[in-house]
């Protein structure tokens, strides 16, 4: 199943201040998260009586149980300079953006009240259109009356605007007051943000692979799924070091992410940082529109383009039919047009357990003879 992206849409480690996991009265310090000067989360035991939020039957004792990994209640977390209190696991949880894929791998379909989202499906492969039946889905970030009316107990996202006060919606402050929680992954606190630091900026223009499965360890910790999460990361560490391991030695494939309408008509500016750009390069691609100092993204007419010559096109949508000729129309004098290599990748931009495998579609899309 493709994941689709809104060329306007959201173009688009967090330190946890009560101890996740033993005793109520215990606690645990926090490791160091590789590279990202963040904290991870804590180190886990296994849970008493006293510990547990809810205790399940038998029949549904989870593979975190079997594993001893629980999260204990109430939990403070802080990310992005905010701290949030969850009283037990979250029973409704609103998404803006992104982040629903894991709650729904591991079984929380059921919790997500509403999903703010411009995407359409996956490509985890353990994910089908089924998984997405039932969840009440929409464009639009619910007002502050809304949200207030719908009472989460946490809301998940990626992105800075899902509290943008300027934008009529309630900020973090106010959603804690209410009693609401909120989870932003620390290397997305840049994301739609109108002010953020120049860390904050950096942090999410080096984004990558590693970050994306920091966050997901994150939230498991968060919604109790902390065995899950660590099998998912596994899966998914497993599977981005198998594709890594089929690139040819050589000399890099000069590739990126053109931005632009479906029919190729124009082309708007190239994405120049974040997850996608890590993906590339593990795979043996390389984005010449690179530069230390541009940002994740960065505009650029088709005449300014066209003397920096690509071997393959990237588009961030699938192209409209004639969409493919009309963006090679623009840049005859590429190899990629003279070969007419160009594609679209689905789910390069963005935090999604898929990433493994759209970085296998796309060494297949740089390596053809090699697939």
């Amino acid at each position: 199943m493709s994941r689709t992206r809104l060329i306007t849409a959201i173009a688009l480690p967090m330190m946890l201040l009560a101890a996740a996991c033993g005793s109520d009265d215990s606690s645990a310090e926090d490791d160091a998260a590789p590279d990202t000067g963040s904290e991870a989360a804590p180190e886990t035991e296994p849970a008493s009586d006293s510990a547990s939020a809810s205790e399940p039957t038998d029949d549904e004792e989870s593979g975190a149980e079997a594993e001893g990994l629980r999260t204990t209640y109430p939990l403070t977390f802080e990310t992005c300079g905010v701290e949030s209190t969850l009283e037990g696991p979250p029973e409704s949880i609103v998404v803006y953006y992104e982040f629903e894929e894991p709650l729904l791998i591991w079984g929380l379909g059921d919790t997500i009240q509403s999903w703010v989202t411009f995407v359409e499906g996956s490509t985890y492969p353990g994910l089908s259109d089924a998984d997405y039946e039932g969840i009440s889905t929409t464009t639009d970030q619910p007002s502050r009356e809304a949200i207030l009316e719908m009472s989460p107990d946490l809301i998940v996202t990626a992105s800075d605007f899902a509290w943008n006060e300027e934008a009529g919606f309630l900020g973090r402050e106010d959603l804690n007051e209410a009693g609401i929680a909120t989870w932003l992954p620390e290397s997305l606190c840049a994301q739609d943000k109108s002010d953020p630091t120049p860390e904050e900026a950096e942090t999410l223009k080096n984004r990558g692979f590693d970050q994306v499965l920091e966050d997901i360890t994150e939230l498991g910790v968060i919604v109790d799924r902390q065995a899950e999460a660590a099998e998912l990361v596994d899966e998914m560490s497993t599977k981005m070091a198998e594709v890594e391991a089929r690139v040819p030695e050589g000399d890099p494939v000069r590739v990126a992410i053109l931005v632009g309408p479906a029919d190729g008509s124009e082309i708007n500016g190239v994405y120049t940082g974040g997850t996608n750009e890590d993906i590339i390069e593990r795979v043996g691609g390389f984005n010449p529109f690179v530069s230390p100092d541009r940002g994740q993204y960065t505009s650029f007419s088709a005449e300014e383009l066209v003397v920096t010559p690509l071997d393959v096109i990237m588009t961030d949508a699938t192209m409209d039919p004639g969409g493919n000729d009309s963006v090679l129309g623009l840049f005859p004098t590429w190899p990629a047009a003279e070969q007419g290599r160009i594609g679209n990748v689905a789910g390069l931009v963005g935090s999604s357990p898929g990433l493994p495998w759209s970085a296998e579609q796309l060494f297949e899309l740089l390596y053809p003879e090699e697939s």
